[in-house]
């Protein structure tokens, strides 16, 4: 027990949940961290971001009653400048402070290594499971987005009617928004309509370019992914294994909501990554893992990694440790043998000792030593920098 906290001076690591920008919040169990600041040394932080359309809803109405999005990073950034002007009353050193997040919380962290308003405000990132393949809104396609969910939610909120942005943000309010802001048919709701919007101010273009040309800040960094990614959105939109990527692509398109790595040369993709499946009794959601997985993840995020491992420090992994307890994926059984997106979360949070999931002694060593890479970063940038008695 520390007698004078203040003195402490622990790393600091802050914690960005996942949930597609639509749904997350630090309360839910699985994010509870209180075994990695025990067995890794350190303060950690896991602030509330609002996402959906109250994190995300973009209206420039060019005067002040304009809603220009982007709050869900703005509460973020606020919660590092909190960590910034209060951590050492929690014996934390705001000189050693690490962002770590998830899915939408890396790409969260993208957009911080990418901004001058976050570049004082930490100093290392490891992000887990970032899509960079996943492309953000331009201006004019994120309020064509706020006008048709607006006007659905009747709260209409054009600029050429009386109603104004605050008054429709105001009106949502009011509504069942987890009920009405998506359709969960749709693939929109696996590829983020809410997301961070390029509003040339806090993002003039997606990270991923502005890394490709090494305009990103000069800090550390840990990138890696699950060898299954695809799946876990996969079974989403594809619930039964006798639908092809190729026919669910065109009712989709006929609707006007297919994403662009369907529309853009369909019949390409489909052969490269199918091949003699279409017509096949075997699961063609299989090979559909592999193309969303290569698309939104790997390829992206290797492009990305060799691109910043000329100037900075970077470390990748890959994480390939199926579950033992499969319950876990109790609405997703096709996960039970795979490594589907969010399979390390479990581990780094060390959550058996929280839920009724138990870990094998494998599991339990493969826990402590993610949470010893990952803590040893936030003290040193560097995650190697074991002790002599470290199992690996």
């Amino acid at each position: 027990m520390i007698d004078n906290i203040e003195i402490a001076n622990l790393s600091v690591m802050v914690f960005f949940y996942g949930g597609a920008f639509t749904a997350g919040a630090n309360g839910v169990l699985l994010y509870d961290a209180r075994f990695i600041a025990e067995k890794g040394d350190v303060v950690v932080v896991v602030p509330n971001y609002r996402v959906g359309p109250f994190g995300f809803f973009y209206q420039d109405t060019g005067d002040t009653d304009a809603v220009l999005g982007n709050f869900g990073i703005w509460d973020q950034i606020k919660a590092l400048e909190w960590v910034q002007e209060n951590i050492q009353s929690f014996g934390g050193n705001k000189k050693s402070v690490t962002l770590f997040g998830q899915s939408a919380g890396a790409q969260s962290i993208a957009v911080h290594m990418v901004n001058n308003y976050s570049e004082p405000l930490f100093h290392g990132a490891i992000l887990e499971s970032n899509p960079f393949g996943i492309t953000y809104k331009n201006k004019t396609e994120a309020q064509d987005i706020a006008d048709k969910f607006a006007k659905h939610m009747g709260c209409r909120c054009q600029i050429d009617e009386a109603t104004t942005a605050v008054d429709a943000l105001a009106c949502m309010k009011s509504k069942t928004i987890i009920v009405n802001q998506i359709n969960p048919n749709s693939l929109t709701q696996v590829f983020e309509p809410w997301a961070p919007v390029l509003d040339e101010d806090l993002l003039n273009e997606h990270p991923y370019y502005t890394f490709l040309k090494g305009n990103n800040h000069d800090k550390p960094m840990i990138m890696g992914f699950a060898k299954d990614e695809g799946m876990f959105f996969i079974l989403q939109i594809f619930p039964e294994k006798s639908e092809t990527l190729k026919t669910r692509g065109r009712t989709l398109s006929s609707r006007g909501e297919c994403i662009k790595v369907i529309n853009y040369k369909i019949n390409r993709l489909y052969i490269l990554y199918c091949g003699k499946l279409r017509n096949s009794e075997c699961d063609n959601r299989n090979p559909m893992d592999d193309l969303v997985t290569d698309y939104l993840f790997t390829c992206p995020s290797r492009r990305v990694m060799n691109a910043d491992a000329s100037s900075n420090n970077v470390w990748w992994y890959m994480f390939n440790q199926t579950w033992s307890f499969p319950e876990f994926w109790e609405n997703y059984t096709k996960c039970y043998d795979l490594v589907c997106h969010s399979a390390e979360l479990p581990y780094l949070f060390d959550v058996d000792k929280l839920t009724d999931l138990s870990f094998t002694d494998e599991e339990q060593v493969l826990a402590n030593n993610i949470i010893k890479y990952w803590s040893n970063f936030a003290k040193s940038g560097n995650p190697n920098q074991m002790s002599r008695d470290s199992p690996i």
